[in-house]
């Protein structure tokens, strides 16, 4: 439930699109984007969630009272579309982890290779900002929470009857996941990470040594 680092993923497996669209050039990228095993996973967990959402909107708005005309039946599909779509969402957070835990790490080497992946990815035109090292690591910590807090909502979802799931465990695990969605997608855009600096080079490699400046 995290933007971010799926933005960015995208951004990595950007397309060359023609000058001139017709049917043949979209069907060549469209087959040139399909061979790669991970966008087909991605388009099939996109579809699998616009429907189960769909599907979501449809019983709540009750225009599907007519195929479900007991209250029950219509809870019971509540509950298991909210079931998928939640593990959807951890089936996602599963996927961006262990980047995101590898970040944590290239992070805490702070070497010279280890900084040029980090701004390809956090910094904008993955150039030198100001106090990098620390908006970097907020960007990372609030990823890797929002991953466990998925997690734990998965787990009180999927895991407990409906009748039994503790209400404030739903509670704490929704907002968590919810506020490290959007400190995720907003923090890199307005702190310094997201901005253009005009830096002296000395400066640029006096933070090589000392992450904190």
């Amino acid at each position: 439930m995290v933007p971010y680092p799926y933005i960015h993923s995208l951004r990595d497996q950007s397309i060359v699109l023609p000058n001139r669209f017709n049917s043949d050039s979209l069907k060549m990228v469209a087959k040139d984007w399909f061979r790669n095993f991970m966008n087909c996973a991605i388009f099939i967990w996109m579809v699998a969630i616009t429907v189960s959402v769909a599907v979501l909107l449809l019983v709540l708005t009750g225009m599907l009272n007519n195929v479900l005309p007991d209250q029950s039946q219509r809870n019971t599909w509540l509950d298991v579309d909210n079931q998928i779509i939640a593990v959807l969402f951890t089936l996602m957070s599963l996927y961006h982890h262990p980047q995101r835990l590898y970040h944590l790490v290239l992070l805490s080497r702070w070497n010279a290779n280890d900084i040029h992946k980090l701004r390809m990815v956090y910094c904008k035109n993955g150039t030198y900002k100001p106090h990098e090292w620390a908006h970097m690591l907020v960007v990372v910590l609030v990823l890797d929470l929002s991953c466990f807090a998925q997690y734990a909502l998965c787990g009180l979802i999927v895991g407990y009857k409906k009748s039994d799931r503790p209400a404030i465990g739903l509670g704490i695990t929704i907002s968590v996941v919810l506020t490290c969605a959007v400190v995720a997608g907003v923090y890199p855009v307005f702190s310094p990470l997201g901005k253009e600096y005009d830096i002296p080079v000395d400066e640029e490699a006096e933070a090589l040594r000392h992450p904190l400046i």
